[in-house]
């Protein structure tokens, strides 16, 4: 059933009391309405060839009816906080969303990390995240950061100091960040769900070299007594060239990028520590210029759809799988 409550927003001038569905974790599971829910998701950035970030409605609706076709039931608006009409429409539909700050490994060398303005930025744009979208019940979890040098001092006291402001005032959400150094981070205890960006299959080995990563990371999680702590792979994905077809399935093609993620969520979404997904990416997307000579058509083209929303065969593919029953 479901589970209501009446809270009184510390952001309202006058208290007001507002009936709410929400979210908890307990024993190592995401609960929505007292119910263990298994995250099916996709990252999406907010970006249109024809548009850019400037999305009328009705893109944003087309985005989400796709999306909801395809069976997904949560959204991770990689890697900022997405238009506020963009969340009203979740908070209609349902969906579960997974907002965050713009702080992205890529572009944060170990002394930026450990620069007091740019920490006091990062906290700035977290308080008014927080502010901003709080009342939105779509919002399931927060996010610190993605990708940074998370094995660093650095690292380690500006998630600290993060985490300890996201859970005194953003409510009864997951807080998290997405790592891409899971046997290496030092920061595990700053995050309710252990979020792991990982592409195995595309850089680096090939899709046998999964279960393996997994089984160390797991190991590490209890030597550091986080055993607890439930997974999210929060990034994978694999590149296609929307319409290059090849039966032999080589790199680049929609078919192996298909096999590659029914490998995977079989893989994710029947092991006991993950608790869901989120797919790199929704749809393909322009690329910064310094990536032009490693990406095809200066493009990210990990999305199941391309720039312009045509399906590749991994969107059906993700559609057969998402319609399962994981919990």
């Amino acid at each position: 059933g479901k589970v209501t409550i009446i809270l009184t927003t510390h952001y309202m001038e006058e208290a007001e009391a507002l009936s709410d569905r929400i979210g908890i974790m307990k024993d190592g599971k995401l609960l929505l309405n007292n119910r263990a829910v298994e995250i099916m998701g996709v990252n999406r950035h907010h970006d249109h060839p024809d548009f850019g970030m400037a999305f009328p409605p009705t893109r944003m609706k087309h985005d989400i009816d796709l999306i909801c076709d395809m069976g997904c039931n949560s959204i991770r608006g990689s890697h900022y906080p997405n238009s506020r009409d963009f969340v009203d429409m979740l908070d209609e539909r349902g969906i579960l969303f997974w907002s965050e700050i713009p702080i992205w490994g890529g572009g944060f060398s170990q002394a930026a990390l450990g620069d007091e303005k740019v920490v006091k930025r990062g906290l700035e744009m977290h308080r008014e995240m927080v502010s901003n979208y709080y009342n939105h019940p779509s919002i399931i979890i927060w996010g610190l950061h993605n990708e940074i040098k998370s094995a660093t001092e650095e690292a380690y006291a500006m998630s600290k100091t993060y985490y300890e402001y996201v859970k005194a005032a953003g409510g009864n959400r997951a807080v998290v960040y997405a790592s891409d150094r899971p046997l290496t981070d030092i920061c595990l205890e700053f995050c309710d769900i252990i979020c792991i960006n990982q592409y195995c299959g595309w850089y680096t080995g090939g899709l046998d070299a999964w279960e393996p990563f997994l089984d160390k990371f797991c190991e590490r999680r209890k030597a550091q007594g986080f055993e607890d702590k439930p997974i999210i792979m929060s990034e994978f994905g694999a590149g296609a060239i929307y319409g290059f077809h090849d039966v032999e399935m080589p790199i680049w093609s929609e078919e192996y990028q298909a096999k590659l993620l029914d490998f995977c969520l079989n893989l994710f979404h029947e092991h006991p520590a993950v608790i869901g997904s989120f797919i790199w990416q929704f749809c393909d997307i322009r690329s910064n210029a310094k990536w032009s000579l490693l990406r095809a058509r200066s493009f990210n083209n990990k999305g199941l759809l391309n720039e312009y929303r045509h399906p590749k065969l991994a969107y059906y593919k993700v559609k057969e799988l998402y319609s399962r029953d994981w919990n």
